[in-house]
């Protein structure tokens, strides 16, 4: 029961993957929740957008093949993402410092 998928337009095949989105949800067993441990499938810099919602905060991210993903956040989810980011982004400029302070050792 392969369908060629190459035939639809970006419309349908918006839908479709809607369609079988909404219907996976419902499907057991469930997705995995540990996260997968392979980057490649990851988006580099993807388009995003936060706002508050119903007493927390939506998080959008667009992706080039499924769209606009959805995620709402409640405030203290909120306070663990930007705490696990600002660590993430201290270690990143920790790096960055001892890397600068290498390369200056290295001109003199």
């Amino acid at each position: 029961m392969k369908q060629d998928l190459s035939k639809l337009n970006a419309q349908e095949l918006d839908e479709l993957i809607t369609e079988a989105c909404e219907l996976r949800e419902r499907k057991l067993p469930e997705i995995n929740r540990d996260r997968p441990i392979n980057p490649s499938l990851g988006v580099t810099r993807p388009t995003w957008w936060c706002e508050p919602f119903e007493g927390g905060m939506l998080l959008q991210l667009r992706h080039p093949g499924y769209g606009w993903l959805n995620f709402t956040f409640s405030p203290m989810d909120r306070v663990s993402i930007l705490s696990a980011l600002l660590a993430q982004a201290s270690i990143f400029a920790q790096n960055e410092s001892h890397n600068l302070k290498l390369i200056e050792k290295k001109k003199k």
